[in-house]
């Protein structure tokens, strides 16, 4: 069952059809953009009027939708304003949960780091040519390295720069606190130094803290300990929802719909590819409902924004 689906059973207990991506679609997060700028789109754009006329339509089409879903949630907040409430902040919570500070640190600096060794590569034979010019003076060739670092790490400056303004937000829960003591500081002084590097004629050691950065939250991520998490460190207000209007995800009928009363305080990370996360529901008959919760990205993926890529019952 898709997400959109998952969303609208609970806030309508199945009672309207499970397509309509109303409630979702009035929430829509904010995307990373800047991850798919790669060497492609340092190129000048040939044809680009076609391909501007299409994203043009494209935001027009998204805004129309986005008016459209927001009277739909209007009018179903008519009709139940206290559970419209509840799946406003079930949605926003989840997406809290299924991608973490430190995992969409992770996922983005594993995606780009990709894309700076190709362009490392490509200043490194700049700097070469640049370094043999005889007729240039010391001054000269240092603006030329650091103008040319600028324009090749331009796209992932803006990657690194978008995902650091939802990261350096005010800590809601005591992970994000965490996260902010621990890397807040290091991403702030590694931002600055692939912005302004020291030394352009070595082009590395711009991406070096970085990199650092990266192995760091890699060797968090593959310690046993972090395969389990505990609710109220990553969302307190997942563990205040008690005794909701909310009906559960793909178990509610018409006739008798079974709410959820409580979440379970312990998450489980599953030791896959893209690490989802499974926790439990508490429902008003009385049983545990467990779900899993996919948004890690892939190898092969763009990193996510940090809403949940699925939700889907086991």
């Amino acid at each position: 069952i898709s997400q959109k689906e998952l969303l609208i059973d609970v806030l309508t207990g199945n009672k309207m059809p499970p397509s309509l991506p109303a409630f979702l679609g009035s929430m829509q997060g904010e995307d990373l953009g800047g991850e798919e700028d790669d060497e492609e789109g340092l190129q000048s754009a040939e044809g680009g009027g076609a391909t501007e006329e299409m994203a043009t339509c494209s935001s027009q089409d998204q805004a129309m939708m986005q008016d459209c879903y927001s009277k739909i949630v209007e009018k179903l907040s008519l009709a139940n304003p206290t559970m419209v409430l509840q799946v406003q902040q079930l949605v926003g919570e989840l997406r809290r949960v299924t991608l973490l500070w430190d995992e969409l640190w992770l996922g983005v600096l594993q995606q780009q780091h990709m894309h700076v060794l190709r362009r490392i590569q490509q200043l490194e034979d700049e700097v070469k040519r640049v370094q043999n010019n005889n007729t240039l003076r010391r001054d000269e060739k240092i603006a030329i390295m650091r103008e040319k670092h600028s324009a090749l790490m331009r796209p992932v400056v803006f990657a690194l720069d978008h995902v650091c303004s939802i990261t350096a937000a005010p800590a809601e829960t005591p992970h994000e606190t965490w996260f902010q003591q621990t890397y807040g500081d290091a991403i702030q002084s590694a931002l600055e130094r692939l912005k302004n590097p020291a030394n352009p004629a070595n082009p590395a050691s711009s991406w070096l803290p970085f990199k650092q950065i990266m192995m760091s939250l890699q060797q968090r991520a593959q310690k046993r300990a972090s395969y389990l998490l505990h609710l109220d460190e990553i969302s307190p207000r997942l563990v205040s929802m008690t005794t909701t209007e909310m009906a559960l995800p793909g178990e509610a009928s018409a006739s008798d719909a079974v709410t959820i009363q409580s979440v379970g305080n312990t998450v489980t990370i599953l030791p896959t590819k893209t690490k989802p996360k499974k926790l439990f529901f508490l429902g008003s008959d009385g049983r545990n409902y467990p779900y899993l919760f996919k948004g890690q990205p892939t190898a092969s993926t763009q990193p996510p924004p940090p809403s949940p890529g699925s939700y889907q019952s086991d």
